[in-house]
């Protein structure tokens, strides 16, 4: 299940109270009614059969909310934009957890390197995602810092649904995982997919034509060319090297 947009946090409830077999759940809401009681959220959460979690709307988690529940003990995928409650947690409270993404923007520091080195250290791990645009810059950032595990892949921070079928509900893991794979990195010393490779492989399933594939070092974008004719922006090619992170 998917739910995304303005929904009301009673919607949310209730609707994941009448749900009862859900296993794979996608939580992309603008709500703020879990920002600071997550109690309710997180006692449906508990009651559901869920492996696999994407959370990504304003919730106020801590350890101790964690370790009161059952739902996180039981995930094998979580995707949560809420990168700090790593922090103060030890990774054996996701005992099952083999898939793991974050945003990786605020990652590139200090204090970001010591929570990607805890995270990997934990022994059911196959898969660190780290969302961030542009990639560039967390991948120097990794290789500066001697961060070469084969597990960490970089990918777009947009975020695309399930098509009306609910096919693709495992995609951005999956193309993950064929990174992982690979013998050698794909891209220099790191592992990493486009925007265009999720939205094509999407588009597949549901019969679309493909969008042209962006190149690993350039991002193409509409922008006004220099000496092109018109006043309509065309595509253009820019360096993927911003020194700013989403």
């Amino acid at each position: 299940m998917s739910l995304s947009g303005e929904i009301d946090g009673t919607t949310i409830i209730e609707l994941l109270s009448l749900c009862t077999g859900i296993n794979n759940l996608v939580l992309l809401c603008e709500s703020n009614y879990f920002e600071k009681d997550t109690a309710p959220l997180l006692q449906v959460l508990d009651t559901l059969p869920l492996d696999i979690l994407s959370l990504q709307m304003d919730v106020s988690l801590t350890p101790s909310s964690i370790a009161n529940t059952n739902v996180f003990a039981r995930l094998t995928h979580l995707e949560i934009t809420e990168e700090g409650i790593f922090k103060h947690l030890k990774m054996n409270a996701f005992p099952r957890l083999t898939h793991l993404a974050l945003w990786g923007g605020p990652l590139r520091n200090q204090n970001g390197l010591k929570l990607i080195k805890h995270i990997l250290s934990h022994a059911t791990l196959q898969l660190l995602l780290l969302h961030v645009r542009p990639h560039r810059q967390l991948a120097k950032f990794l290789d500066i810092n001697n961060i070469d595990d084969p597990r960490i892949v970089l990918a777009p921070c947009e975020i695309y649904v399930w098509d009306s079928l609910g096919r693709a509900s495992m995609l951005l893991w999956e193309l993950a995982d064929e990174k992982v794979k690979l013998r050698v990195p794909n891209h220099r010393k790191h592992r990493c997919f486009t925007e265009t490779t999720l939205v094509n492989e999407l588009r597949q399933y549901m019969d679309l034509e493909s969008v042209p594939e962006q190149d690993l070092d350039y991002q193409v974008m509409p922008c006004y060319v220099v000496g092109g004719s018109g006043d309509e922006a065309q595509l253009g090619y820019v360096v993927d090297d911003d020194e700013s992170d989403d």
